[in-house]
Formats: structure tokens, sequence, C-alpha cells
């Protein structure tokens, strides 16, 4: 292989390669030789380092763009590593095994030079709504991270993990811009270079008061006070509830990655979870402009998303509803909205069997659609 072959490889697949593998060593050992090459993007860098680990372990400095020539290695199988260094931190990373190295032989490997950086993905939100989940593809070569959040660009009082994973749940700080930033170490406890901080923002919709309460099967509609009801009387009238949330404050340019609907249940009446099918299950739907009696049995976008409680503590009951959020988002909807109700909704065993729920108007404990946003 020409040298101009190899400066083609190296400049169109990023690697640090090489030249000839010839018989041209007489002494019963080996030699490595190879072309420290980074091109693409990323920054220039000042310096690089080899490491060689097999039967002649072998650690050395390498100037980017030189060739460098390892001699004296005993025959056998290797680890070839590279580091690339700006400053301190290490730019780019490669590494390559089953480097066989054959007495009288030069041998010219080839190592995939990549950039050192963890490259995010999405941020989401757990299941209750109070973690951000941070996640990224694993970057070749790192043995560990760090990942910093916090909701000031300065990160002087973040909140820090150190993984060896590739994702972690941070807690939501405030309702506004989250700040996320995060740096990979090598094998060799060197540190790589920092992210730019990426920017995700967590929103706290409430519940529209005009639009939220409940409809009964015999034709009533209520918007009345601070709580709404789901589940039967015990005389044959049954209830649903409805919420509504409001999505116009999320800028039209932002992308949804996260939606988590929370309702407060406040109290039980009977045995509703033990005599009327289960959990209480929601539905997606489109009830707008206002809640009447024909909701009761409107027809959902898609009926039974998942479900909202299914024990009768006092306290948040969560759903994720991201897909339901983005689809509303995506057909130009201003708001999304949701009814509640038990998959059985009258045992018909003559007692009241119902869970009362907070409304917008009870201020500290609303139903709200938690989202975050990129």
């Amino acid at each position: 292989m020409t040298r101009a072959v190899v400066a083609s490889i190296a400049a169109a697949s990023l690697l640090a390669a090489c030249g000839d593998t010839t018989t041209e060593v007489s002494d019963g050992r080996g030699r490595v030789v190879l072309e420290v090459v980074a091109t693409g993007s990323g920054r220039v860098l000042d310096s690089g380092r080899v490491h060689l680990e097999g039967p002649t372990p072998q650690e050395l400095s390498a100037t980017p763009g030189t060739t460098v020539t390892i001699e004296q290695l005993n025959p056998g199988s290797y680890t070839l590593t590279l580091e690339g260094f700006v400053g301190n931190e290490v730019e780019r990373f490669g590494r390559t095994t089953g480097v066989e190295v054959r007495a009288g032989q030069t041998t010219a490997p080839t190592v995939a030079f990549n950039l050192f950086q963890p490259v995010f993905d999405p941020v989401t939100l757990s299941d209750d709504a109070a973690n951000l989940r941070v996640a990224f593809p694993a970057v070749p070569g790192a043995d560990s991270y760090r990942v910093e959040v916090d909701t000031t660009t300065a990160f002087a009082t973040a909140s820090a993990q150190v993984l060896t994973g590739t994702s972690a749940d941070f807690a939501v700080l405030r309702f506004g811009p989250h700040f996320i930033r995060a740096r990979a170490f090598d094998v060799y406890e060197e540190s790589g270079v920092l992210t730019p901080a990426k920017t995700a923002t967590v929103h706290r919709l409430l519940a529209f008061p005009d639009q939220d309460g409940w409809v009964e099967n015999d034709g009533g509609a209520f918007n009345l006070g601070a709580v709404t009801f789901v589940g039967d009387n015990g005389v044959g009238v049954v209830a649903r509830s409805f919420f509504s949330f409001d999505l116009s404050t999320i800028a039209a340019a932002e992308e949804v990655h996260g939606a988590v609907m929370r309702i407060f249940q406040i109290a039980i009446q009977g045995d509703p979870y033990g005599g009327l099918g289960g959990g209480i299950t929601v539905d997606h739907l489109d009830y707008s402009p206002a809640l009447d009696d024909t909701d009761y049995g409107l027809a959902p976008f898609t009926a039974d998303i998942g479900t909202i409680s299914s024990v009768s503590d006092t306290a948040y009951k969560s759903l994720p509803v991201t897909t339901q959020v983005q689809a509303d988002r995506t057909a130009g909807r201003s708001a999304s909205q949701f009814r509640i109700r038990f998959p059985v909704e009258d045992d018909a065993d003559g007692a009241a069997d119902f869970v009362v729920i907070y409304t917008a108007e009870k201020v500290d404990t609303v139903p709200e659609l938690v989202v975050v946003s990129e």
C-alpha cells in the first residue's frame, strides 16, 4: 500500500493509519508503524499519546501528522490506543484490539480516531415528572462520564453525577430552563472535552378552571368548586371527570420530548378500586370549547391510554402522556384534554363507590401537565 493511498483512507474515514506490512526486521522481533491523522470536525490537536498493550507494553508521545514507529516488539497480539489532546483534554480517542505483531515484520494497523465527547439524546421525564432523564449513546473508549445539571449556564451549584452507564435521572430543579453538560473520561482517567450546555425547559401547565369537572351518565355536566368525581353513587348515576391543559405557552419552535399528567386524589368513598374493575383509566379526546353533557360518551382519539391511579392513598397520581401531547401539537390543537373513568362504572351493589379529585380551583394541588421541551 503506498503512502498516497494511506493518506486518502485517513482523510475519508478519520483514521490513524499506516503503511505496508513487509518482512524487513531481522532480529526475531517486530515493529508497529502508524501515522497519526485527524480530519473532519473538531479542534486541531496539540499532542497525542500512543498506548500499546501486549507482550511488550509501550507508551509514548506522538505529534499529530507524524509517523510513529515502535520497535523491538515481541511477537503476539496487542491492543493499540491513541489519545489526541487539545491542552489537557482528550479531543479524540481510538482503540483497536487484535493487532498481530509477527517476528521479522512491520505491522501497520488502522484505528478509528473519533471525537471523544457525548452527544445528548432528547431529555425526557420520569413517569412521575419528578426527574429529568438525561441519556446519550456510549462514547467509544469512554470508561465513565460526569454529567451536570443546573438552572444557570455558570453551573455554580450544579447537580452532578459520575456514571459508568449512559443515562441518569436528575431532580427537576424548578419550572423553567435547565442546562445540561457532560464530559467523558477514558480508560487512562484522562478527561475529555465538556459538551456545550444543552437547554431543556420544564413547563408546568395547570388545568383550565372553566373546562375541568365531571359529567354524569344521566346528562348532567358540572364545573363546580374545588373537587370532581369518578365512580358511581350507588343508585345508578356514574361520573366521569375531565381535564384540559393549555399548550399555548410552549413556543411553536420547541419540540416536546416528555409530558406527564398529574391529578391529586383527595378522598375515597366505598371501594371503587375493588368494585369498579381496577384502576382509573384515561382517554385522550377533544371536548372543546366547553364541557357539556355530550362529553360523557364522546368518542376519544384514543381510549384507555393508561392507568393513572390504582390505589386509594391521598396523593398525586401521574401518567405519561407524551404521545398525546405531541399529537395535539402536530394537529394544531391549543389544548390537551383528557377524560378519566373506571373500567366498570357501576357495580350495582347499591353502595356509592367513587374517588374525589381536586380541580383547578384548589390552587395548591391543581391538576397539572408537566412538559419538557427543547
